[in-house]
Parts: structure tokens; C-alpha cells; sequence
């Protein structure tokens, strides 16, 4: 590299003070912005974090570097990189500021950009808190990518959601993204997802809707939150995103981070849930006589009221009313199974014209509500895990 200090385009009127534009445009081509970001088990947190700003030059350019680093108010150090390059590096979190300070005003232009904006996070949430966020919220994972850093630095922490509430309700109004409750007790966390983040937040506030949801189904979340209060946990909002990548995003944060309350594995499916010991027993009694394939063993007999549907099952007739009747008789003195029948699952729906968010009990409560034909059409949503709006409107979201 072959500059000219002397140029008074790249100096101020102090000869020895460089123009703040001319610092900015050779960060941009010849700086780096970096994170390192280590597991080490002797340290008590279990991570080792650094951030630093370097510029790396040959060694007969060391007058431009001492230039800069007089520039920085003569922050960090210049050290012999290799046998004929030298390399200026600041990595204390003070004086890192002083850098940070410039760029906000006098802003990089390149994808230098986007690495300052990194370092930047870090330093403004404190690199011994991200530490220790690092430890609370990864499985001993292992990393270096920028990725998995990204999801470990959250948007915004409300570290009492009893006293942040009004504030937690107006800030993520109309906001799509994907949030996570934490235990301050025992340190379980619960993450979710939705397209209206105030509206879904609203509903974590209702002890009637909790109630009314907790007696026809499960929820470690809601439970955890009737027994120890909105006092004992914080909210985090992890990330903002388009509303067609909620799913998506929460995926990929189930997938990196801890969540003991969570029933569900993977976002929008059933997969995970665990059938109560009372459905167990109704399936259990559904499936008697019938063997592996499907089929009803030998000498086993139908009741009456199987037969009557098979008889009109095979002629193609309609039940007539005495048919129905003579059903519903049957039924009559025969107590229902505690338990038996799947339970309703809930669903929060968002529409895109209203910009509203509603949650419903069931799924066929929904369809009646939206003056959809058919209940299937919103089933056939989950089963094809459809991301795109139904009929260009509703976005279908399973309540766990």
C-alpha cells in the first residue's frame, strides 16, 4: 500500500489528525470486526468471549497506522503480525467504544458493515452478560459461526414480565417474531412464535383463557405460569421476522436453544405430545379384538349398533329416523370413557386484511367462525405444513 499522509484530502488541518472519512474508507478495504467465541471448561461461565477491531498493513506503512490508532485517541496496540506486516488491534470493551462511536457516525458502506453491527450487539449487551447468556441458553454446543451467534443475541429482554407487561403489549404491537419465556426460579424456558406478537403475549396474561385451556388440555408453559406468576418469569423477544418465516425461525431456535417447557418438538406439529394415561385407555379399548393388520380377530362380535351401520353401509340406504333411533338407544346406559376422544387443539389464527389475531378452541370452531366450508381445509394447512395464507388471508398457527 502506498499512501501519501501528506494529501489533504485524507488530512484535517492538524497535520497529524487524519479526516474521519479517510478512517472510514480504509477500515472499509483493509479492517476486519471479529467475535471469537470459545467453550472453555476451566472458566466458570464455560465460555470464552472476545471482540476486537484490527487493520492489518505492511511494515512500511507503520506511520499511517500510529496515525490511526492517534486518530482513536491512542486506544490499542500496534504489534508485528508477520516477518513484513504489522497489525493495529483494539479489543478492550472501553475502548472499543471509541470505535464504535465513529462508525455510528461515519458509516461503513461495505459488508464491513454488517460485522461492526455484530460487534456492536455484543458490546452494547456486554460481553460478560453474553457470556453468561451463552452458558444459561446452549447445550454445550461448540461454535464459531455467525449464525448461532446471532440467535443467542436477543432483540430485547423484559426481565419481569408482571412489572413489563404494558410495555411487553405496546412495543411488539403488529410485530411478527419469535419470543421465549423464562423461569427465573429454576432457569426452564418455553419458546414460541407468532405473526401478532402482542396479541399471542396478550393471551399469556389471561388466567381465564389459561384456565379454560388447561382443563381440556396440557401446557407446561401455562401451568408454570398459574403456579409461579408473571413476576417469577422474564420475556425475551429473540427475533422480528416476516410472518411467513415464524415457523421457520422458531424451528431453527428449538433446534439451538434449551426449552424444558415446550411440548412440541418442531413448530406447528404434534409430534412430541404425549397422550394422557385417560386417552391411552380409550384407544387402548378402541383397538381391542381388532389384530396388526387392521383386521377384527376371529369370534369377535359387534354390538348393535355397528351392525345397523354396517347393514346400511352395504345397501348404500341412508339412515332413516327410526335407524338413528334405534342408535341412539343403544347408546343410552352406556357411560363414555374418562378421557376418550382426542382433545380439541387450539389454534391462533391472524388476518391479514383485519391485521388481527384471534385464538380458537378447536379447529372446527375456527371454520365456523371464518365461514370456512370445511373444517378439513384448515387440517389439510397443518398436514401440508402450508406457510402461504389461506385464501390469501388466514395464517394458521396450532396453540401448544
Amino acid at each position: 500500500m502506498n499512501l501519501n499522509t501528506n494529501n489533504q484530502n485524507l488530512m484535517s488541518q492538524d497535520s497529524r489528525a487524519l479526516n474521519p472519512r479517510f478512517v472510514t474508507g480504509i477500515s472499509d478495504a483493509e479492517s476486519s470486526f471479529r467475535i471469537m467465541i470459545r467453550k472453555n471448561n476451566s472458566l466458570k461461565v464455560g465460555w470464552r468471549v472476545a471482540a476486537y477491531f484490527q487493520i492489518s498493513m505492511y511494515n512500511k506503512d507503520r506511520v499511517l497506522l500510529e496515525l490511526i490508532q492517534s486518530f482513536f485517541g491512542g486506544v490499542g496496540n500496534i504489534n508485528q503480525e508477520h516477518k513484513d506486516s504489522i497489525q493495529y488491534r483494539i479489543s478492550s470493551v472501553k475502548d472499543l467504544a471509541v470505535v464504535i462511536d465513529h462508525f455510528d457516525k461515519y458509516p461503513l458502506i461495505t459488508q464491513k458493515r454488517a460485522d461492526f453491527s455484530l460487534v456492536n450487539t455484543v458490546v452494547l449487551f456486554g460481553i460478560t452478560l453474553f457470556t453468561y447468556y451463552l452458558s444459561q441458553v446452549f447445550n454445550g454446543i461448540w461454535f464459531d459461526i455467525d449464525p448461532v451467534l446471532l440467535a443467542a443475541i436477543p432483540i430485547k429482554i423484559y426481565s419481569n414480565a408482571e412489572a413489563d407487561k404494558d410495555k411487553i403489549l405496546k412495543e411488539n404491537k403488529n410485530k411478527s417474531g419469535i419470543y421465549k419465556w423464562q423461569n427465573l426460579t429454576n432457569g426452564k424456558c418455553y419458546i414460541g412464535s407468532a405473526v401478532n406478537l402482542s396479541d399471542r403475549l396478550q393471551f399469556y396474561y389471561s388466567n381465564l383463557s389459561i384456565e379454560n385451556y388447561l382443563k381440556k388440555s396440557k401446557s407446561h408453559i401455562y401451568s408454570a405460569l398459574v403456579k409461579h406468576g408473571h413476576c417469577k418469569f422474564s420475556l425475551t423477544i429473540l427475533e422480528y421476522c416476516d410472518k411467513e418465516k415464524c415457523i421457520e425461525r422458531e424451528d431453527f431456535y428449538l433446534s439451538s436453544l434449551k426449552h424444558e417447557y415446550n411440548i412440541l418438538e418442531k413448530a406447528g406439529s404434534s409430534l412430541g405430545r404425549k397422550h394422557s394415561d385417560e386417552t391411552k385407555k380409550s384407544m387402548s379399548h378402541s383397538h381391542k379384538g381388532i389384530d396388526h393388520s387392521g383386521r377384527f380377530q376371529p369370534g369377535h362380535k359387534h354390538t348393535e349398533e355397528t351392525k345397523t351401520k354396517i347393514s346400511y353401509a352395504l345397501t348404500g340406504s341412508i339412515h332413516p329416523d327410526e335407524i338413528k333411533k334405534r342408535i341412539s338407544e343403544a347408546k343410552k346406559g352406556k357411560p363414555k370413557i374418562e378421557g376418550s376422544g382426542r382433545p380439541a387443539q387450539s389454534i391462533e389464527v391472524f388476518d391479514n386484511k383485519n391485521n388481527s389475531t384471534t385464538i380458537y378452541d378447536s379447529i372446527r370452531e375456527a371454520a365456523r367462525a371464518l365461514n370456512i366450508p370445511s373444517y378439513k381445509s384448515i387440517s389439510k394447512y397443518f398436514t401440508n405444513n402450508k406457510q402461504k395464507p389461506y385464501k390469501d388471508r388466514y395464517t394458521f398457527k396450532k396453540v401448544n
